[in-house]
């Protein structure tokens, strides 16, 4: 048998259980792509693609913006509202030229996009960031022999539907997870201070190359620095930041400096409050631009906090959590406090993914059965959105909602009356029950179903 069929199949029996995790969670992101998100609840998509696409075709920008400085560089071409102005630089490049390819395969830069077309590159993105996510994942687990835990983290970053259904859009922060997850990667695997230090930098210049907000990386190496006391680790996130921004500026100045400069000045003059995070990220979840709950996210925000309060200071969980805190951060210091576009919180999602598998771990390994029914209750709404997709939530009364409500409780009930073998057992059938209400929230879910639930989540005290 030819050496290379030997380590395929090594691979696959050593990762096997991975490996179907991952095509699974491959399978959810490719189911109806095209079809939800639905196109257009971002223009984002389309200015990203545009970008892309005549950087390819032409070697200049172009894109819609809305900026004034742009009144005396528009094409003749409209999208929606707004002009197409050539050169743009609303964004960095880099990440354009995902969907700026497939584009360029089918058409002429200005022309309307196929979102089917467009939106297929991020399908492999996803595939390829499950994959960089469960060796990650391994890393950090490593004292789990078996890599239960990290399989159980890899099932819920491929399940979840906040995660799925974000992982299809044409946004750059889908490639900020790229190097943020192998950001952490570097810090697990490479012991030699040089070699982990060059990695490091040259990951935050491809962030900030990818979009604004890679700063975030470079930021929370910083952060993770300064917790750990590490002059070297803050002069690396400091190298990091300083020369993305110079590669930035650099791109700029070749084609057009002034304009560049007056855009740049443009976008940091943007309105912020005092209550931007709170507005986000607890009275109005999104996914996109509209009211989402899957209850997931919220559970990943206690998380991250768990990891700030438990992890070592040294150890790639706190690098985590500082990343967390660097994306937290940035959008309270640059977004507007009524501005709910979700994509700036899609960075940490991995994050959030590997923290609730490490509380489970915790909940787990420590019996922490009251824990595991408050993690029961966070994670309803989740069940709701299955049941939505089935077509039978409606269907249930009070007393079968009460009941269901209740399930999370079991555990602690048994371990009450000393059954810990059937708590145990309990609480893998609510894991699995919460899994699979995952899978069929996320292929169920339309556009209808997601209107509704904005609606929902949307109420007025008034209505009340």
């Amino acid at each position: 048998m030819p050496k290379f069929l030997k380590k395929i199949i090594k691979v696959f029996t050593t990762h096997k259980v991975a490996i179907v995790i991952i095509l699974l969670g491959v399978v959810l992101r490719f189911h109806n792509y095209a079809l939800f998100p639905v196109a257009g609840e971002t223009a984002d998509e389309f200015a990203w693609t545009f970008l892309g696409a005549s950087l390819i075709q032409t070697g200049e920008p172009a894109s819609w913006s809305y900026f004034e400085a742009y009144q005396n560089y528009e094409t003749g071409y409209i999208f929606g509202n707004s002009p197409i102005v050539k050169p743009v630089f609303d964004h960095p490049p880099l990440f354009s030229f995902l969907p700026g390819l497939a584009h360029t395969l089918k058409n002429t830069w200005h022309e309307m996009p196929s979102i089917k077309l467009v939106r297929a590159p991020m399908i492999l993105l996803g595939g390829i960031n499950l994959v960089l996510f469960y060796f990650v994942a391994r890393r950090l687990f490593k004292g789990d022999k078996k890599n239960y835990w990290a399989e159980i983290a890899l099932l819920i970053y491929a399940t979840v539907p906040s995660f799925v259904i974000t992982s299809r859009m044409i946004l750059a922060e889908n490639l900020l997870i790229t190097w943020i997850l192998l950001s952490i990667w570097v810090t697990l695997n490479f012991q030699k201070k040089t070699t982990k230090k060059n990695w490091l930098i040259v990951l935050s210049i491809l962030a900030i190359l990818t979009k604004v907000g890679g700063v975030v990386l470079p930021m929370g190496i910083m952060l993770w620095a300064l917790a750990r006391k590490d002059r070297c680790v803050f002069m690396t996130g400091l190298f990091g930041l300083i020369l993305g921004f110079v590669a930035f500026a650099t791109y700029g100045a070749l084609i057009n400096w002034q304009l560049f400069s007056q855009v740049v000045l443009s976008q940091s003059g943007r309105m912020i409050g005092l209550t931007t995070l709170q507005n986000r990220l607890l009275l109005h979840p999104t996914i996109v631009e509209k009211l989402f709950v899957d209850g997931w996210l919220t559970l990943g925000l206690l998380g991250s906090v768990w990891l700030m309060i438990k992890a070592e200071k040294r150890t790639a969980w706190m690098f985590m959590a500082c990343l967390v805190m660097a994306n937290w951060l940035f959008i309270a210091l640059t977004v507007g406090s009524q501005t709910l576009h979700a994509w700036y919180d899609y960075p940490t999602y991995p994050i959030l993914a590997l923290a609730i598998a490490w509380v489970i771990k915790e909940i787990w390994e420590e019996k922490r059965w009251l824990m595991l029914g408050l993690v029961w209750l966070m994670l309803l709404s989740s069940l709701r959105l299955a049941l939505l997709g089935l077509g039978v939530y409606v269907d249930l009364n009070t007393n079968m909602l009460r009941l269901i409500i209740l399930l999370g409780g079991l555990p602690l009930l048994l371990s009450g009356i000393r059954q810990e073998a059937w708590a145990k057992i309990v609480a893998v059938a609510l894991l699995i029950i919460l899994i699979v209400s995952n899978i069929l929230g996320t292929w169920l879910i339309t556009s209808r179903i997601y209107s509704e639930s904005h609606q929902f989540y949307n109420i007025k005290l008034s209505e009340v």
